[in-house]
Order: structure tokens, then sequence, then C-alpha cells
């Protein structure tokens, strides 16, 4: 008797467990859908504010002084959508000499590039950086991961890591960062 009344009073604190469970499940998926809400509202504000000015957005006005020593830089970054980079800024990437003009300068051309910069590109440290990309699945950061391994010398000297999930890890030292032919 006394055992059943034990089993019955676990069986009890384990529903009750369970049910905090699914209801903590529950507000975690609310909040990562209201966040996903945002975020999907704040691009849709983003081009219902350049169509009522009937401008295209920033990402589309040409680069030529961004990087002033390099020569020949891409006109326009992204294709018309705005969110895929355009064949010019991934050619530039697969034909960027790091040798001459530092890996350093590619990796900040990428930032321009990449879409959803604030979420998937970050760059650390002073001497020695440490840039990390997360495609986030997103194709058009998949065609820039496909162009940086087209560019042999980027790629040899700073990758050091790739994780599933689209994830990449480079170091750029202070040296490959400097005009190597000067």
């Amino acid at each position: 008797m006394k055992q059943d009344l034990n089993q019955e009073k676990q069986n009890r604190e384990r529903a009750k467990s369970e049910k905090e469970d699914y209801e903590r499940m529950c507000e975690e998926s609310v909040r990562r859908g209201e966040q996903d809400q945002r975020f999907t509202a704040q691009r849709k504000k983003l081009k219902l504010n350049n169509m009522k000015t009937k401008k295209k957005p920033a990402l589309h006005k040409p680069v030529s002084g961004m990087f002033p020593s390099i020569p020949s830089l891409p006109a326009v970054l992204h294709d018309e959508t705005g969110e895929y980079p355009s064949d010019e800024a991934l050619e530039f990437i697969k034909k960027f000499d790091c040798a001459k003009y530092g890996c350093l300068a590619l990796a900040e051309f990428i930032r321009d590039v990449w879409w959803a910069a604030e979420w998937g590109y970050l760059m650390k440290g002073k001497r020695m950086k440490r840039l990390y990309l997360s495609t986030g699945g997103w194709s058009g950061n998949e065609y820039i991961i496909s162009a940086l391994q087209d560019n042999y010398i980027f790629w040899t000297i700073c990758w050091r890591q790739t994780r599933r999930g689209g994830h990449y890890i480079f170091e750029i030292r202070e040296a490959n960062s400097k005009n190597l032919k000067q």
C-alpha cells in the first residue's frame, strides 16, 4: 500500500516535470518564431522603403572608392534582388591578388558582399585577425565560400577550420594584410 502511494507520487511528479519541460520548449519556440518574424519584418520594411524612394538598396552602389589602391573593383556587388552576390563580385574574389594587396583587404570586401553580415560575419583580433563566417545555409554565401576556395593564395594562407553547418574560420596575420610588393 505504501509502495503504491510512493509510486503514484513519483508518477505525478514525473508528469508535472514533463509538463513544465514541454511548456518551456513551447515558450522557447514562440520566442524564436518572434525573432524570425522580427527579422523578416525588418527585411520587408527595408524593401518597402527602397520601393517607395525608387532607389536601389545601398548594396547596389558602386564601391570604387572603397579600396582606392586596388584597381578594377566590381561596379555592382549584388544582383538585382540585392541578396545574391553579382557574378562580377564573385569573379573579383576568385582573382583577387592577396600577395599584392593583402588578405585583409579581401576579407573586408567580403563583408560588403556577405548576406546577413551582422549575423554571419565576425572579425576579431588586432595583429592576428580571426574571421568567422557562417553561411546560414544561404546559397549566395555558399557561392562566396566557393569563390574563396578558388582563390588559392587566400585559402592556403588563411583557412583554418571548416565545421558542419557552413561555419568557417580564417586567420589573417598582419604580415598577410600588408602590401607585400611595395
